[in-house]
């Protein structure tokens, strides 16, 4: 995982919420789990990486806070199946903006697409499992649960 590049996103973000006054639910949430010391950090509720506290280099307690049983509970759900990308590529118009999404597909059929940018932040070799096109995208890297990232709906 890209530690450098989240961090630098977080701050980018908290900027935004202590100096600029934006609210700090629709940018930031962080949430601390005390019992193995990892932080999860969610930018604007559509992705959330897991990170250990020690590599979390920007103040949290500025981000808004989400009680550690509701991330868990949406990190750990298991009723995924493991998915790769099929190759195919789509430049999607959202929010007035163009973004290039990846279709990732897996073998009983179900498929999502998944923003290339928030993708970028993991490792190269990180493996991806997915419950529908709707539902959220787990990333692992090395085995491990790492992320979560909201897929795009794409209209055929």
């Amino acid at each position: 995982m890209n530690m450098a590049k989240i961090n630098q996103e977080a701050l980018k973000r908290l900027e935004k919420i202590v100096l600029k006054g934006y609210p700090a639910r629709e940018l930031f949430i962080a949430a601390r789990d005390e019992t193995n010391g990892n932080i999860y950090l969610i930018f604007d509720g559509t992705r959330v990486y897991k990170l250990p506290e020690n590599l979390v280099f920007v103040d949290v307690t500025k981000a808004d806070t989400m009680p550690i049983e509701s991330v868990e509970r949406i990190f750990n759900d298991d009723l995924h199946v493991d998915a790769r990308f099929n190759g195919e590529i789509r430049e999607i118009v959202k929010d007035k903006k163009v973004v290039r999404a990846r279709k990732l597909v897996a073998e009983n059929g179900a498929f999502a697409w998944v923003n290339e940018k928030f993708l970028a932040l993991f490792d190269k070799d990180a493996t991806f499992k997915i419950k529908n096109e709707t539902g959220t995208v787990v990333v692992y890297e090395s085995g491990e649960k790492c992320g979560l990232v909201l897929p795009i709906r794409v209209k055929d």
